[in-house]
């Protein structure tokens, strides 16, 4: 794979995670998924900021609507053929389905009798790559 190749990757790497960033704001028990439709500046700010890439002469905002409604129909499908956002996460971008989830622990503590129960949290951050900060609260 060339440099153009990568940057072209790329390109349609962060437009997809766009995507999935909108999706992830959607809670789970939401009755309908809706994903907003990139406004027409983003759409502009892509058209112009395309990497030279095969095709690219043809690449228009009409053409980046398009590519976005066909993601999001392809998704729509795959979340109910998989049960749920969440279960469509795991199965198919598997990094993306803890984003945004805190998870807390609670722990006995016998060293202090004023403070018996011990709470620390994880805010699972992964979209970063980063391993999970955990962050213990005094109780």
């Amino acid at each position: 794979m060339g440099v153009g190749d990568s940057l072209t990757l790329r390109y349609w790497q962060r437009i997809a995670e766009r995507y999935l960033t909108a999706l992830c704001h959607i809670h789970e028990s939401a009755k309908t998924i809706e994903v907003e439709f990139p406004s027409p500046a983003d759409l502009g700010t892509w058209v112009l900021t395309a990497p030279p890439m095969r095709g690219g002469e043809y690449l228009s905002s009409g053409v980046l609507q398009e590519i976005w409604r066909g993601l999001d129909d392809w998704i729509h499908q795959s979340i109910a053929e998989a049960g749920g956002i969440s279960e469509f996460l795991q199965l198919r971008a598997a990094k993306w389905h803890q984003v945004g989830r805190v998870c807390f622990h609670l722990a006995e503590n016998k060293n202090d009798e004023s403070r018996t129960i011990c709470v620390s949290g994880n805010l699972c951050d992964w979209f970063w790559s980063k391993r999970a900060t955990e962050t213990p609260s005094v109780a």
